[in-house]
């Protein structure tokens, strides 16, 4: 719904823009996270909170803690991941200065993730750890789910064989709070579980189940990842046509993502608009993993 509403968006942040309203700018932006990442406007989303950081001192420090948390969480994405660490350390200080569970616990979430990819593994799982325990304290079980699909993820990438039942667990609250998106990040996280154990027939079934969902909510960047993995499933069954209509696809997503901007947020930055980066791991036998930044 808000894809078709997007002009009126942009046509409200460029007022305040123009008005030198900066504290609506950031709120704006930053409340619309979700929908840069998840429908493929990251660049634009990033771009206007980089706008709003630009004048911090005239942000209040929860307004601030959460513009930098919006700019971390969308810089993790595109792949920048020396960016999103300092933003998503420097909201967690602001976060525990203003007593605020909730904005910590999803911000550690994400800064655990982030730190993996950095290459440090055992940071990442304190993080997650503590996310899990503030998720619990304040009864998030959304939130809940989103940090065990995290620690699963980050345990499947480490090559842990009981990586599976963080992302189980997330899978079964996801469930019970109806939520679809949710419910196909699960289902992904364990289609990559099956994928690194070489359960293909597995990992083939929970990613179409997956794909399934995510194309219902409209997901088109988690939808692009999930059919590059389904492509590398098909390749290793040797179903090549199958693969490569899979990786035709998620192309034609990422490169989608690629052309969304707003001119006027893009004039009044310096930032490079480029693209973003897909990470890729290699296991022990040479067979490529595919991160989601989720």
């Amino acid at each position: 719904r808000l894809e078709l509403d997007l002009g009126n968006v942009r046509a409200a942040l460029s007022w305040a823009l123009a008005q030198d309203d900066l504290l609506a700018v950031a709120r704006m932006s930053s409340a619309l996270r979700r929908f840069w990442h998840r429908r493929g406007h990251g660049t634009e989303g990033h771009t206007w909170l980089k706008i709003a950081l630009d004048q911090r001192a005239a942000l209040p420090m929860r307004i601030l803690a959460k513009v930098l948390y919006s700019l971390g969480v969308l810089d993790w994405h595109q792949g920048f991941l020396a960016e999103a660490h300092a933003c998503l350390v420097e909201s967690v200080t602001l976060w525990r200065a203003v007593g605020d569970v909730s904005g910590l616990a999803y911000t550690l979430s994400v800064l655990g993730r982030a730190t993996d990819e950095r290459g440090d593994h055992a940071g990442a799982r304190r993080l997650l750890e503590e996310s899990q325990a503030l998720f619990r304290q304040i009864d998030d079980r959304w939130g809940l789910a989103l940090a065990l699909f995290r620690l699963g993820f980050v345990r499947t990438m480490a090559g842990e064989p009981d990586a599976q039942a963080p992302l189980a667990e997330s899978l079964r609250f996801f469930q019970a709070t109806g939520d679809r998106w949710g419910i196909g990040l699960a289902l992904y996280g364990l289609g990559v579980w099956a994928y690194t154990q070489e359960a293909f027939d597995l990992a083939g079934d929970r990613l179409e189940q997956a794909l399934a969902a995510q194309r219902e909510t409209g997901d088109r960047w988690l939808t692009a990842v999930t059919l590059n993995v389904l492509g590398d499933v098909a390749r290793c069954q040797r179903v090549y046509e199958q693969a490569e209509s899979a990786y035709q696809e998620s192309l034609a997503l990422f490169s989608l993502c690629l052309l969304y901007t707003s001119d006027d947020a893009a004039e009044r930055s310096s930032d490079d608009l480029g693209g973003r980066r897909i990470s890729k791991k290699k296991t022990k036998k040479n067979k490529t993993q595919r991160r989601s930044r989720t």
